[in-house]
């Protein structure tokens, strides 16, 4: 236990540096990272840890973790004992979410010393990434410190399990990389040399800069630039929208994840909503389409596990072996891109075989007729077969199993929409529970995204009233080319938070040949020393969850 107190130590004498100048072009010259400790990679650190102790209280010794871990890991069923509870914790999600702890709680040697220890206080959290979990986190908080984060075993979906986003969320509050104070560049943009300036005239800075900007471009010369980097409504939505509505300036469209699903989806259903994740327990056959929730939705993975325990089987339609494969009872392996041709083609085999819900389709839909008359002149199993690679009587017997071993569920995923004929492809799957009905069972039906089931008054949130008049649009998959080529006016000053545009904006040489334009005058509101906050010419300090309140 000591050598990990001392770690925590050491981040905390980073984090107090308070040096006149910091270059954070290389990585390894900034804060205390020439401690070995804390300049292993990321999953170096979690292996090494975990092989020599756990940091935090888990309030588990190592003997009863590895006893409830024997029989088998749920999210892959992997073989288990006391080997695979040592090496698989890093990879996949253990029961209740145990870690090892040799034996001793954290400060338990202290107290045995007779040295006193500051009470470890228990506070909840919520997970503030964009995943359909929402996970319940409970924080140990000591003497004002945070310790360290695990799951709610009291909730109904986290079940005591976080994923390896969160699990280790103090090494994200206490990095080295995180931005403390106020910071304004001091050589060429690229160059990452900033000082530490006061928050006084960071704003200073920053109104006077948009003020010019105002005065001689107009508000459309201004951009802000964010997604989901928090997805907490306040820190998300609520004062950015107030504040660029109120301003004027160019709007940011956010296409880059779910905006052609969903136009597909809602095309189809009418609303992006779907059946209660919980609910797939009872399905007899579940369809996961185009998604790996074994590695990026885990806790609806181990609801699909539960579903499969109890007979259902799981079929997973991917062009890749994916970790969610490897648990299905069937791999559906198809070509890229294909996926409406494989759902065209199961309709032609339902409608053919009469297995469709005539009733659902006349009560309840519009122009079943004229797919039903495509779908069998145009998609038969051979002709599906040539554009999917998959056989003729793989298909028939997918469309076979779907119908019939009822309730059927389909959980799709957002990865098809990023093609071409995205959207398409979502509203073509979106169609097939309505042709054989399976949205009347307990069970069956589909799930895309879960934030439809909790509405909020949006435009409470974000105020479209104060809207001034009519400004143009950018799409922020295309944020290389606003910043080089628009004009009337030109990109003049760029506000980024909640968002590392410079490493997951389309096109990033041409995104960073933008940010690199001498006259660009751009803000960063970010948590660490990210690849776009080293080419801002002011950065802010932002908080992290642990650091705020927010609505979740």
């Amino acid at each position: 236990m000591v050598r990990c107190r001392f770690q925590l130590e050491k981040l905390t004498t980073s984090e107090k540096s308070t040096g006149p100048a910091v270059n954070t072009a290389n990585p390894r010259k900034f804060g205390s990272r020439n401690n070995h400790a804390t300049y292993l990679s990321s999953r170096a650190r979690s292996r090494r840890l975990i092989s020599r102790h756990t940091r935090f209280p888990s309030r588990h010794a190592t003997m009863e973790f590895e006893a409830r871990h024997t029989s088998s890991c749920w999210a892959c069923e992997a073989s288990a004992g006391p080997k695979h509870a040592r090496v698989h914790t890093t990879h996949c999600p253990p029961q209740a979410g145990l870690r090892p702890s040799h034996g001793k709680l954290f400060g338990e040697e202290q107290k045995e010393r007779g040295a006193s220890m500051p009470e470890v206080r228990e506070v909840k959290s919520v997970c503030p990434h964009d995943c359909p979990d929402t996970c319940s986190m409970i924080a140990l908080v000591q003497d004002g410190r945070l310790l360290g984060v695990r799951g709610n075993p009291h909730h109904p979906t986290t079940r005591g399990y976080l994923c390896c986003k969160v699990h280790r969320y103090e090494e994200r509050v206490y990095s080295p990389d995180r931005v403390l104070y106020p910071y304004r560049r001091v050589g060429a943009k690229g160059e990452g040399k900033f000082e530490r300036i006061s928050w006084d005239e960071a704003l200073d800075t920053i109104v006077t800069r948009w003020k010019e900007i105002l005065a001689r471009y107009g508000a459309e010369a201004i951009l802000p630039y964010s997604y989901a980097g928090t997805m907490g409504v306040v820190q998300m939505s609520a004062c950015d929208g107030r504040l660029w509505n109120r301003l004027g300036a160019t709007r940011l469209l956010r296409t880059i994840c779910s905006t052609a699903a969903e136009a597909g989806y809602d095309y189809t259903l009418g609303w992006s909503g779907g059946i209660d994740p919980e609910s797939f327990v009872y399905a007899k056959t579940i369809i996961v389409w185009g998604m790996n929730p074994a590695s990026t939705c885990t806790h609806q993975m181990a609801i699909l596990r539960d579903a499969q325990k109890r007979g259902a089987t799981l079929i997973v339609v991917d062009p890749f072996r994916t970790r969610t494969a490897e648990c299905a009872d069937w791999h559906v392996h198809l070509e890229h891109g294909t996926d409406s041709a494989l759902a065209l083609g199961m309709m032609h085999v339902i409608f053919r075989e009469g297995l469709q819900d005539q009733r659902f389709l006349e009560e309840y839909t519009v122009g079943w007729e004229a797919l039903r008359e495509r779908v069998l002149n145009e998609y038969p199993p051979h002709r599906v077969a040539e554009i999917t690679g998959i056989s003729p009587e793989e298909i028939e017997r997918l469309a076979v199993t779907y119908a019939t071993r009822r309730p059927s569920a389909i959980r799709l995923g957002y990865g098809i929409a990023r093609n071409t004929n995205g959207g398409m492809m979502i509203r073509t799957i979106t169609c097939l529970p309505a042709v054989i009905g399976a949205w009347r069972e307990l069970g069956g039906g589909l799930l895309l995204s879960t934030s439809a089931h909790f509405p909020l008054n949006m435009r409470a949130v974000k105020r479209p009233d104060l809207l001034q008049g009519n400004p143009r649009a950018v799409n922020m998959n295309q944020l290389g080319e606003a910043l080089l080529t628009l004009n009337a006016p030109p990109i003049m000053a760029l506000y980024v938070y909640n968002c590392n545009p410079a490493a997951v904006a389309p096109n990033s040489n041409r995104v960073i040949e933008g940010l690199l334009r001498e006259d660009l005058f751009t803000v960063v509101h970010e948590q660490l020393w990210t690849d776009t906050a080293r080419l801002a010419d002011i950065v802010l300090p932002a908080t992290t969850q642990m650091e705020h309140l927010d609505l979740h």
